[in-house]
């Protein structure tokens, strides 16, 4: 599933990046030659602009899915180990406030030095 993701991922950021190319032509390109071609160009823009919101919407279904499968899967844990959850969790706190205590005093030390 996640190859599938990844495939989608990088289909989604070419189409894209398509469609700004081709915004950009459009905007690069003489009065003429836009007249000439802006019916061909608003075409596969605005098709290519299509499959990249449905790319996009098809990508955000599944993230929230696996969104959802991983908070189900993290409470089911908590509820079967609760004394191993309540330790992990204090020990993720403990090493957030010493890194952001590092981070302040450092911060506070490169502005005593100014």
């Amino acid at each position: 599933m996640s190859e599938n993701f990844e495939a989608q991922k990088i289909q989604l950021i070419h189409d894209l990046k398509t469609v700004i190319h081709d915004a950009q032509l459009l905007i690069q390109s003489k009065s003429h030659d836009c007249k000439v071609n802006s019916e061909e160009l608003k075409k596969s823009m605005a098709q290519k602009l299509s499959d990249a919101i449905e790319q996009l919407h098809h990508i955000e279904f599944h993230t929230n899915e696996k969104i959802n499968h991983a908070a189900q899967k993290t409470k089911a844990y908590v509820q079967y180990h609760p004394i191993k959850a309540l330790g992990i969790s204090a020990g993720v706190g403990l090493l957030i406030g010493i890194l952001m205590k590092r981070r302040w005093s450092a911060t506070s030390q490169m502005d005593s030095s100014r």
